[in-house]
């Protein structure tokens, strides 16, 4: 039987070499393993946020769709009467001028027969006109139903409000054209809808519509002769006509 020989000090140390040197590849091996996981991983969570991102960048696209479609479209008569008060109503304001403001007292109206010589109150006046409106709305703003869209646009109402009070009024022509532009057309448009069901023209007694209209520049030969005038007051230019 051969005899076995004693491993010296050196191949001790040989092997130990040998043994790290294994560990340290495998470590190597290890760490390269592991950062390619952190690497998936990586790739993995930005490929997730790219997904997210993707899908945040989608919903606001069709936020800002929805949006676009709703300033576009039609309004319902709810909508109609709060974009007109947020945005024709709501803005106007009134330039004062304290230097062109009338001074003194204000004189007694002798022989201006037309005057009014007695003022009442109207008690009664609230309770109509809820009762007109929720009359008017019943037939745009049906309950039951969804409400049609008849009525212009939210961005429309909106640039018509910007221009109409982009300015303070400074004066009457100022405050004529805000009641055209900003009460009459919508006054119209509502009246229209409304006379296209026989039940409302009758119940509101609308005829065949309303329509407004200024007679400052419409002089027929009677007018020429005289008529323009009552006793010297100047005759209403502003009139509001019912169409039967």
């Amino acid at each position: 039987m051969a005899e076995q020989r004693t491993p010296s000090s050196d191949d001790i140390l040989a092997e130990l070499r040998k043994a790290l040197q294994a560990q340290k590849h495998a470590e190597k091996q290890l760490q390269v393993a592991e950062e390619q996981q952190r690497g998936v991983e990586d790739a993995k969570k930005e490929a997730e946020n790219a997904k997210v991102r993707v899908k945040e960048a989608t919903e606001r696209e069709k936020e800002a769709t929805r949006q676009a479609e709703e300033l576009l479209r039609k309004t319902t008569f709810d909508e109609y009467i709060k974009t007109c008060h947020d945005h024709l109503i709501k803005p106007l304001q009134v330039r004062c001028f304290s230097s062109r403001a009338t001074n003194g007292s204000i004189g007694v109206p002798t022989a201006k027969y037309y005057c009014p010589t007695e003022l009442r109150q109207w008690d009664s006046f609230d309770s109509q006109q809820a009762e007109i409106y929720n009359t008017v709305r019943r037939y745009l703003q049906p309950a039951d139903t969804a409400a049609p869209r008849l009525f212009t646009s939210i961005l429309s109402l909106k640039d018509r409000g910007r221009r109409l009070c982009k300015d303070p009024l400074s004066g009457q022509r100022d405050l004529e054209r805000v009641e055209q532009f900003g009460k009459e057309l919508d006054i119209e448009d509502v009246v229209s809808e409304l006379c296209k069901t026989a039940t409302a023209r009758e119940e509101l007694g609308l005829g065949q519509g309303l329509k407004f209209r200024c007679h400052t520049n419409v002089l027929d030969e009677e007018t020429s002769l005289g008529s323009a005038t009552l006793g010297g007051m100047q005759r209403d230019q502003s009139c509001v006509h019912r169409l039967d």
